[in-house]
């Protein structure tokens, strides 16, 4: 969560550490990537599938401001 009141978009989520590179686990980053991917691949398939008309990158930046 961050520790501020300026949504993620503005300024980002800079006093965190969170999805920060770790020199504990370097393949974390890897796997990391590599499940966001999937997980915009599906989002991108169901959003065709269901025939949405609401822009993905708005709909996604509306969500992490909503969380932020």
């Amino acid at each position: 969560m961050a520790r501020d009141d300026k949504p993620y978009a503005v300024g980002g989520n800079v006093p965190s550490e969170q999805a920060e590179a770790s020199t504990a686990n370097r393949g974390g980053g890897t796997i990391a990537i590599r499940t966001l991917v999937e997980l915009q691949v599906l989002t991108m398939l169901l959003h065709q599938a269901l025939g949405s008309t609401e822009d993905l990158v708005k709909l996604r930046q509306d969500v992490s401001d909503s969380i932020t």
